[in-house]
């Protein structure tokens, strides 16, 4: 089997009992996102639609979205001080009213 070269296979985590990882994503994977689904007209529809956030952490990617999409709605799993609704997406008990067009998230 060959060696792995990158450290981010082969790094050792470790997660001290029912903790949540932290990898917030940077703001230039979320414009990316964004152009990919504006299109190659410049995103004017963009402009239109909702977005929901389901584990928004510290909310760096509300951020980037909240510059393209009409409306974003934050929420994570575990109380956030930026101010987001506390949610356990995956329950699937809670839902928005109307439904995002988009969920975007990097879920843990």
């Amino acid at each position: 089997m060959p060696k792995l070269l990158s450290s981010a296979a082969v790094t050792d985590r470790r997660t001290e009992g029912a903790g949540f990882d932290d990898y917030p994503t940077s703001p230039w994977a979320v414009r990316a996102l964004v152009e990919h689904i504006a299109g190659p007209g410049g995103g004017s529809e963009i402009s239109d639609l909702t977005a929901w956030e389901p584990a928004c952490n510290g909310g760096q990617i509300a951020a980037v979205l909240e510059g393209s999409f009409r409306s974003v709605e934050q929420s994570d799993v575990h109380y956030c001080a930026i101010g987001a609704r506390t949610v356990d997406f995956l329950a699937g008990k809670e839902q928005l009213d109307p439904p995002p067009n988009w969920i975007i998230a990097n879920p843990p």
